[in-house]
Parts: C-alpha cells; sequence; structure tokens
C-alpha cells in the first residue's frame, strides 16, 4: 500500500486546486490594479481641472 502511485492522483489534485487559486488570485489583482489605474486616471480627469 506504500506506492507513491497512490498518492499521484492526490498531489495532482492538490496541485490542480493550487494551480486554480493562483490564477483565480491573480486574475483578481490585475482587475484590482486595472481599477486602481482606471480610478487614478478618473481622479486626475476630476481634480487636476479644479485646481
Amino acid at each position: 500500500a506504500e506506492n507513491p502511485a497512490d498518492f499521484r492522483p492526490l498531489i495532482e489534485e492538490y496541485i490542480n486546486a493550487v494551480k486554480g487559486k493562483i490564477l483565480t488570485f491573480s486574475s483578481l489583482l490585475y482587475g484590482g490594479m486595472q481599477l486602481l489605474c482606471y480610478f487614478d486616471y478618473f481622479r486626475s480627469l476630476v481634480f487636476l481641472p479644479c485646481k
């Protein structure tokens, strides 16, 4: 029962889960960065002419 092949599906599942989490996190992070950039751009558009 101590065959390493028995653990391979478990390990692959774990790796896939981690990959999915990393992909989700990085896309969220990227979306947040884009949002921040857009917000910064919008803020500069709104506030710079007022000065």
